[in-house]
């Protein structure tokens, strides 16, 4: 999904990221689908996608919970300006 998006590929990209969260939602799915909603301009459904990555959390991910706290919370990030201004 990460190869779609960087090539513009976006609705490509939603698909793959609708199915990886139907099929299973974790963490990693949610966060992949959030940025595929920021590359859509969905940024307030893409913040909710990152909550919920953070939700669904399992002991031992500790670099996809990075991932995803970093993706929330980054200065000048993509949530940035909807989170803060």
């Amino acid at each position: 999904m990460t190869a779609h998006l960087a090539t513009g590929r976006v609705e490509e990209a939603a698909r793959g990221a609708e199915m990886l969260v139907a099929r299973s939602p974790t963490l990693g799915g949610y966060t992949l689908r959030a940025l595929v909603k920021v590359a859509r301009g969905q940024d307030e459904d893409a913040i909710q996608d990152v909550h919920k990555a953070l939700a669904a959390e399992e002991p031992g991910e500790a670099g996809g919970s990075a991932a995803a706290r970093t993706f929330l919370g980054r200065p000048h990030g993509p949530l940035h300006e909807v989170l803060f201004n």
